[in-house]
């Protein structure tokens, strides 16, 4: 049996949340999801995910902070950070903090299927 990927989406805004939520379950992913920082190291803890998506700008902290104790917990959690927020330095430092992709919204779906597959295979 093919060892299926767990995935948690941490993202403030409800619709993109659960929308997330659902198209990574068609693609066949375990998925999790989390609104705040608070809830996403919970959950975190609890699910062990292979793949963390984190968008930036959260009601409790910064996502940038989640990706900095998510990679110090578990150096093989791979992580994409997503966010609105405009700045040239985001990436560098989203990078610096242990993210392996970093994407701009406005997004598709397809291109995150596609970053999440990349960072699976990366060994």
């Amino acid at each position: 049996m093919e060892n299926v990927a767990r995935i948690l989406i941490v993202e403030d805004h409800e619709a993109t949340r659960e929308t997330l939520t659902l198209l990574f379950q068609r693609e066949g992913f375990l998925v999790s999801s989390a609104r705040t920082v608070r809830e996403a190291s919970e959950t975190f803890e609890r699910e062990s995910p292979n793949v963390a998506v984190i968008d930036i700008g959260l009601p409790d902290g910064s996502g940038l902070d989640l990706v900095e104790a998510f990679t110090a917990k578990d150096p093989n959690v791979r992580v994409i950070v997503v966010t609105a927020k405009d700045g040239d330095k985001l990436p560098d430092e989203a990078k610096k903090r242990g993210a392996l992709t970093f994407i701009q919204k406005p997004y598709g779906f397809r291109d995150l299927l596609k970053a999440v597959n990349a960072v699976l295979n990366r060994t």
